[in-house]
This record gives C-alpha cells, structure tokens and sequence, in this order.
C-alpha cells in the first residue's frame, strides 16, 4: 500500500512538472562560437566560444543565479581559471554563457608543445611540395618574399586546417627534413599564437604578420585546434557542475513529499544531494514561505507549484534532466 501511494505521488509530480514544463519549455543548450574582434590590441586575438542557452535567450534571474553557482562551485573544485561565467542584464532578464576566459592567455602555454606537434603533424600532411617549401622558407627567414608566396603561404595553413578537421594530420604526406629541424620556430609560432606574446628574436615585422594571418585558420577557425581543444573541456566542467549542483528532475520527485516543515523538505533534499547550491533552497524558501511562520508550516514542494509560488525550470544537460526553480507570480 505504502509503495503503491508514493509511486501516484511521484506519477502526479511528474505530471505537474510536465504542465509547468509546457508553460516554461525544457531549456537546452548549445555551443556558440564568435570569430575574434578585428582591431583589438592583441596580435593574434582569440575567438569566443562557450557554452550558452539554445538560441542565446535570456534566462530568468533565478535561473541564472542557480546555474551560476553550480559552475563556479565546479570551477573551484577543479582549480582552473581558464574558464568562467559570463551574465548581463537584459531587461528583466539574464544573458547567461559560460565561456573560455580569453583574458588568461598566459595559462594556454600549458598547451604549447601539444599544439606545437599538432602543428606539425599537419605540416608534414601538406601533398604540395610548394607549400611545404614557402612554410618552412617563413619559418627559417620570418620573410615573405612577395604576394605570390604570401598566397602559397596562406593556401598551405587553409590546407592544413582541412586536413586537421579531415583527421588527415595523423598521415604524414611528405618526410620534409625541414620540418623537423624548424622545431625551435614550431614552437615559438604554437606559443605565440596561443599567448599572443611571440619571441622577436625568431618572428618580426610584416613576416610575423603573415605568419599569424596563414596559421590563424589551424589554431582558431571553427573544428581548428583551439576549439577542437577546449569545447571538450568546457563540457565536461558544465556537466559536472550542473550535476553536482543541482537535482535531477527524477530526484527532484523523490524529495517531494508532505513535510512537517520547510526545513524538514531541506534536509531530505541536502541528503538527496550534498552538494546542492544554495540559491535553489534560498529561491524556493523565498517563494514558498514568505513568512517566518511559514518555515514552520507542512510543506510540499509541489503544492507550493500548484499555488503559483514557484515555476520549476527543467535544465537539459547530457541528456540528463535538472531541475531549477524560480519564483512566480502569486
């Protein structure tokens, strides 16, 4: 008996999720990718790309400020300040997208020797003995000679970028010598283009100009290496702070049961999942108990939905359903 009422309770709060779904549609997102700025002060300046709603809409600010927290508190569990979260008021709304922290060029070093080999794996994928020869020519002499190898030059890192999405880098179309000796400029083009901070002593003047518009497409154009490179990261931080910092909807109809009071309803919740963040008890405590005898009061998480006091706002992240609150009209 008493598994056959709590199944009809979880039935009607899946239904009442599913009614408060069809009035605030499931919010999904989707990677957003914006080229870089022309005219910035940096030499080789990063394109954006994140993490935001499907279709850039604005989240609600309760939303925004639950999923906010469960990122940053991710963020600080991994200790990486290459990423961060981005809001902006728009009207009574938010603009939300988490995003690769383009300020902190100088923690992509990390990633110099790695990008410095895929640089060359691609160079050696060249069919065309010309390019290869006008790429290593700039790579030795930081020059290009005139238009004609300028356009070679940019052919060659547009190539290389097709052979890159292509997978074809891993096959080595040509056994240049050169390549292989240009190690030291391999380097120091990867370390510039991902700080934008190159050594004068091996690229300057217009060469080091051409050097960054022909590699420009490799490192930073869409399925380029840096994309190629941090989109993973980025989810796999926003799936995990997502996960650790909110409920599944599936757990979010276990905790809904008749409480003796609000605080009776947290407590199931924090032992449901310890790791909630704050503002998704905050915003449901100030949309269901407006009073200070209303934290004393029964409490039920769905009734306090039926009486307009709060919305549930379902999150889809990795196939998986989460929930979020905001509070309503009534």
């Amino acid at each position: 008996m008493t598994r056959i009422k709590l199944t009809q309770s979880v039935l009607t709060f899946v239904m009442l999720l599913l009614g408060a779904a069809t009035a605030h549609a499931q919010q999904a997102f989707e990677d957003k990718y914006v080229p870089a700025a022309a005219g910035g002060s940096e030499l080789a300046p990063l394109p954006t790309i994140g993490i935001v709603p499907t279709g850039t809409a604005p989240l609600n600010p309760d939303v925004a400020t639950q999923l906010t927290a469960a990122i940053q508190k991710q963020l600080e569990v991994a200790q990486d300040n290459r990423f961060e979260v981005l809001t902006r008021a728009n009207g009574t709304k938010v603009n939300w997208a988490f995003v690769v922290r383009n300020g902190a060029r100088p923690a992509f070093d990390a990633f110099t020797e790695q990008f410095a080999d895929q640089m060359q794996a691609c160079m050696h994928s060249l069919a065309d003995d010309l390019q290869v020869a006008v790429v290593n020519s700039v790579l030795i002499s930081s020059h290009v000679e005139d238009q004609e190898q300028r356009e070679i030059f940019n052919a060659a890192g547009a190539q290389m970028l097709v052979n890159w999405k292509a997978d074809r880098c891993v096959t080595a179309r040509n056994d240049d010598p050169f390549t292989d000796q240009n190690r030291r400029q391999i380097v120091a083009a990867s370390h510039g283009m991902l700080t934008s901070a190159f050594d004068g002593n091996v690229f300057n003047g217009q060469g080091l100009l051409d050097l960054i518009f022909a590699l420009n497409p490799l490192f930073f154009d869409v399925g380029g290496m840096w994309v190629t490179e941090m989109v993973p990261r980025l989810h796999t931080l926003f799936g995990a702070g997502v996960n650790a910092g909110l409920l599944t909807v599936a757990e979010t109809t276990l905790v809904d049961r008749d409480q003796r009071t609000f605080w009776d309803w947290v407590i199931l919740v924090i032992s449901t999942q310890r790791t909630i963040v704050r503002p998704f008890i905050e915003t449901v405590a100030s949309g269901c108990t407006r009073t200070v005898p209303e934290l004393s009061n029964p409490f039920k998480l769905s009734r306090c939905v039926t009486d307009g006091r709060i919305q549930l706002i379902p999150l889809r992240v990795d196939g998986q359903d989460y929930t979020t609150v905001q509070r309503g009209t009534r």
